[in-house]
């Protein structure tokens, strides 16, 4: 099952100190909490079942994971951007798109660069380069998916490229082997359905978080969408959505600090979206105990959308979410 290689190493240290975190969340505004049963995903009748260590596969083929996920990639592009600060001599720069989705696993899936490990036409290990390669990955919890990215160097001029994927991260042997022609690309799918959770609060919903250090609360104050855009992103959102919060400090000793990286915004269409960079000068603050704050966060989605749910952690380390809030009626 694939976890975040950092959040298990965390993990580890805390169990060996014996120390722990233990999240309890409660809604403190009136009315009863909407339950959401989490649903796991059918997998498509074209899907590849469990990968074959003797096939070899390529761009748009889908492979699942122990019935837990399934990872496609989806195009190899090569660009002339270079990075006029990095001293890595490189022939080509590529760009890696793939896209996993959590079918059943109820841990969050996470894959990132790390699970890979490419070799260039030459026969030549491949690093990672440092240009804008477009997503980031997200941690993804059941029932959505996400779309990622990340650059790569070649040391010999090449036509394709061999890509080991590695569902553990510590493991010696890869999982499954793919040959990929650069300039291929796939369509991709991006349409599904808006996963339902348990544990999912409304917006305006006042909720309060109980951990071992003390409490705080959290409260999404407004979703709306937003023609306003950065002429200097890259990245070209279906829409974007201005969202509003607050947080107060009830009883811990440190300060609070909730950023938009506490939280993994899904669209309608089951997409995880991304930070995006528009100009708010309503800034989280580290809040002190007896404190609140206000803040405003943005995000961008690959499918434009008349309701999100927005997944929080009280630490972004852990490998799932404390709890979910759903906002409705945006178009």
């Amino acid at each position: 099952m694939k976890k975040n290689w950092i959040a298990v190493v965390l993990f580890s240290i805390l169990a060996l100190s014996g120390c722990g975190s233990s999240v309890e969340s409660v809604k403190k505004t009136d009315g009863d909490v909407p339950v959401k049963k989490e649903e796991p995903v059918d997998t498509p009748e074209d899907a590849v079942d469990e990968p074959d260590e003797d096939v070899v596969y390529t761009i748009g083929d889908r492979i699942t994971f122990d019935d837990q996920y399934a990872l496609t990639i989806v195009s190899v592009k090569e660009t002339e951007e270079r990075n006029e600060f990095s001293e890595k001599e490189v022939e080509q720069v590529l760009l890696i798109e793939y896209l996993y989705e959590n079918l059943r696993s109820e841990d969050e899936i996470y894959i990132s660069d790390m699970e890979f490990k490419l070799v260039d036409e030459g026969g030549n290990m491949m690093d990672t380069y440092p240009v804008d390669s477009g997503f980031s990955p997200e941690h993804t919890p059941m029932g959505a998916k996400t779309l990622a990215s990340f650059a790569v160097g070649t040391t010999e001029k090449s036509s394709k490229i061999e890509v080991h994927y590695y569902d553990n991260f510590f493991s010696s042997q890869s999982d499954c082997v793919f040959s990929l022609p650069i300039g291929s690309e796939a369509e991709v799918n991006l349409n599904g359905a808006l996963p339902e959770y348990e544990n999912t609060y409304s917006v305006g919903e006042t909720i309060e978080i109980t951990t071992e250090d003390g409490v705080y609360t959290v409260t999404i104050d407004s979703v709306e969408k937003t023609t306003e855009r950065n002429e200097y992103e890259a990245k070209k959102p279906e829409a974007v959505y201005k969202i509003a919060y607050s947080y107060a400090n009830v009883s811990m000793e440190e300060p609070v600090y909730i950023s938009e990286y506490s939280f993994t915004l899904i669209d309608e269409q089951g997409n995880t979206g991304y930070v995006y960079p528009n100009f708010s000068d309503e800034y989280p603050s580290e809040t002190i105990k007896g404190a609140k704050s206000n803040a405003v966060m943005f995000f961008g989605t690959h499918k434009d959308s008349g309701s999100l749910v927005l997944a929080f952690k009280d630490n972004m380390f852990n490998t799932n979410s404390d709890f979910y809030i759903r906002a409705d009626n945006l178009n």
